[in-house]
């Protein structure tokens, strides 16, 4: 028989027996026919594959070509008048008697009660004028799926897709058609790829119910009824069960095991049992061969036990098994990427280059989506700890304790060792940042230039009662008295502006400036009062005191303190050569230097002040 004479028996349905397995053994096996036959099923674009056989009406249809033929029906193309399109019609054949006729119609009853974008949908059913039995079903214009299964540049080529990526698409329709079959008590039983048929389009159909059924008996008899050990299907994807003579009951495990027996050929290239002459129940196909997918081949492994029970539980866990599987490869490149992108950010930081970070970032997004797919992926695991290693050294080396901790925060795995690290640093940069706002001279500026005003104020404010209300000041210790009224007015003023003192060291130095001067003359005061010293004495004592204050302040803080200081000493020296107007020069010295302090900060001066550390 020749390739052509095959292609056209094959392409009728009138291959059968040991020819039509050898046939589809070769179809498997073999590229270039796979190819002819896609070729020659093309053909009608060109001209008819068959000639009219029959061009009759019957039922609002006519019949105009033989698609195929199998064992016991006839499929022929037609047109459905009523709404002008094309349809299939499948027929039984008189002189295959009444049991083709009644096979025929349970199917059709069957395939019609399995409503699914994945099952051809059965239109209705009719009978011809010389009483066969027609089915009318949608019209499928494509290729079986054996004719693409292994033809990587075809499926590239209208798909867009890799080989195994878009079989995996397919698989998982015809395991979401069985699931649907199966939650109505339905067995396909003859799962395979030549069963499955690819639209132009790529729509994806479960053809051939006919030798499918209900799990438990049908009271009416109307729908079939599916058996173990009845010998049905076809031998290179048998399940155990369904062999001649098999005792174990069917069940779902039993698809599952044709759904595994395709995920195989998938995966090797050949059907379990290719070749295979004799089998028992126990026999269990070679897993021997290079695959491009090792982690699938455990779930085929498991989908085809010999023992139903070791077997996924159904269709829908089959397909998730496989999902967690591709969910575990696409896991696994996206780690290598981040491996990769881990590396050229190490050369990247080690040249200073500021594209280290990006790169960084890049891998980090990376490695989240791969935990996505795969929480519990150890090569992921363990590349994200190495990860947020480098982020965080990075972070640390640049002076960044946030977003060393906003990184740990975010990484995947615990890191207790590296966090206590960041939060040292996070602690040392929030006391460094409190210390630097404290001895910054813009911070509280405006507070202490008010707070240098009130002193003014407040000095002016008793130097003027002294000379107002001489008797005040007339008694031996009536300048310690009056000191000491000073310096609880520095401490009131210090409490009024306790808030800006607590937010700037300079501002509390002027102020511990002021009490330790005021204390001083104090101290100096009550000894001049103790020893009987005139006032011109002590106060020869008190301006170098606050001359020397002032002066020690000038040279850590600012050189305004220095011209106060300056304006202080000429003060002293007009006291020492006018001791009749001692205290009057004291008066004016200290006025004049508080009043050069107020304006030469309200000027701008402020802003070279320095702070001294208390280091």
């Amino acid at each position: 028989m020749s390739s052509d004479e095959r292609l056209r028996l094959f392409a009728r349905g009138e291959l059968a027996g040991a020819e039509l397995e050898a046939f589809e053994q070769a179809l498997d096996e073999s590229p270039t026919l796979r190819r002819e036959l896609a070729e020659f099923v093309a053909r009608p674009a060109r001209g008819p594959l068959f000639e009219p056989e029959v061009t009759v009406r019957s039922d609002g249809l006519s019949l105009r070509r033989v698609l195929g033929r199998g064992g016991m029906a006839t499929v022929m193309l037609a047109t459905q008048h009523s709404l002008e399109r094309e349809v299939a019609v499948k027929m039984s054949r008189r002189r295959d008697g009444q049991g083709a006729h009644d096979q025929l119609l349970r199917e059709a009853r069957l395939t019609g009660a399995l409503e699914h974008p994945a099952i051809v949908p059965v239109h209705y059913l009719a009978t011809s004028e010389e009483g066969e039995l027609q089915v009318v079903l949608k019209r499928v214009e494509g290729e079986p799926w054996s004719a693409l299964l292994r033809d990587r540049d075809a499926v590239q080529q209208r798909f867009g897709a890799e080989l195994l990526e878009w079989n995996l698409r397919v698989l998982a329709t015809v395991c979401s058609a069985t699931a649907f079959a199966h939650e109505r008590g339905v067995l396909h039983r003859d799962i395979k790829p030549a069963n499955v048929m690819i639209g132009r389009f790529g729509e994806v159909l479960l053809m051939d119910w006919g030798i499918g059924g209900l799990l438990e008996e049908d009271p009416s008899g109307r729908l079939p009824h599916v058996v173990a050990g009845d010998g049905a299907g076809t031998p290179p994807y048998q399940a155990p069960e369904t062999l001649p003579g098999a005792r174990t009951p069917l069940s779902q495990r039993t698809d599952v095991y044709l759904l595994g027996a395709v995920l195989y050929e998938l995966l090797f290239g050949r059907a379990p049992f290719a070749g295979v002459t004799h089998r028992s129940e126990t026999d269990v196909p070679s897993f021997e061969g290079e695959v491009e997918s090792p982690e699938l081949v455990e779930v085929a492994r498991r989908a085809l036990s010999a023992d139903p029970n070791a077997r996924h539980a159904s269709a829908t866990e089959f397909l998730r098994a496989i999902e967690g599987c591709q969910r575990t490869q696409h896991a696994s490149r996206l780690v290598r990427r981040a491996q990769q992108l881990l590396s050229r950010a190490r050369e990247q930081r080690a040249a200073k280059s500021d594209a280290a970070t990006r790169t960084a970032n890049e891998a980090s997004f990376a490695l989240l989506t791969a935990l996505e797919l795969a929480a519990d992926h150890e090569g992921a695991r363990s590349i994200a700890r190495a990860l947020t290693t480098f982020q965080v050294e990075c972070a640390l080396e640049d002076g960044h304790p946030g977003v060393a901790a906003q990184v740990l925060d975010a990484s995947p795995t615990p890191m207790p060792a590296l966090r206590q690290q960041v939060e040292h640093a996070v602690e040392a940069q929030r006391q460094l940042q409190h210390y630097a706002r404290a001895h910054d001279p813009g911070v509280g500026r405006d507070h202490r230039i008010r707070l240098l005003s009130a002193i003014l104020v407040t000095s002016v404010g008793f130097y003027a009662l002294r000379f107002a209300f001489p008797a005040l000041a007339s008694g031996r210790w009536a300048l310690t008295i009056a000191s000491l009224l000073f310096l609880v007015a520095i401490g009131g003023l210090a409490f009024a502006f306790r808030a800006a003192l607590r937010a700037s060291a300079l501002s509390r130095q002027m102020v511990a400036l002021a009490l330790v001067v005021t204390l001083g003359q104090v101290a100096v005061r009550a000894a001049g009062a103790w020893l009987e010293l005139s006032r011109a004495q002590v106060i020869a004592f008190e301006l170098p005191l606050i001359a020397v204050a002032l002066g020690t302040a000038a040279l850590i803080h600012h050189w305004s303190m220095g011209v106060a200081a300056l304006v202080l000493v000429t003060g002293q020296v007009l006291a020492l050569w006018q001791p009749a107007f001692a205290e009057r020069f004291f008066t004016g010295a200290v006025v004049v230097g508080l009043t050069l302090l107020v304006v030469i900060w309200r000027s701008g001066g402020w802003r070279s002040m320095t702070v001294r550390s208390p280091s």
